[in-house]
């Protein structure tokens, strides 16, 4: 197995191994409709489902305006 991470990019998704951590990320642009966004999350969900039988947390960052 080998020690450096492994980046794997779907689309707007993005997920990282190494031994020990792994990592799924997804962009969600405050322009692009409502249906991108889904399909986005959808994927970002479907990355997440190979971290099951590891303890997953979490993090949301937002950025821009508050409306």
């Amino acid at each position: 197995m080998s020690r450096r991470p492994m980046l794997e990019g779907a689309g707007d998704v993005s997920v990282a191994r190494s031994p020990g951590l792994g990592a799924a990320s997804v962009a969600l642009p405050a322009g692009i409709d409502l249906e991108d966004r889904a399909a986005r999350m959808n994927d970002f969900w479907d990355a997440l489902v190979e971290f099951q039988y590891r303890n997953v947390i979490v993090v949301a960052l937002c950025v821009g305006d508050e409306r």
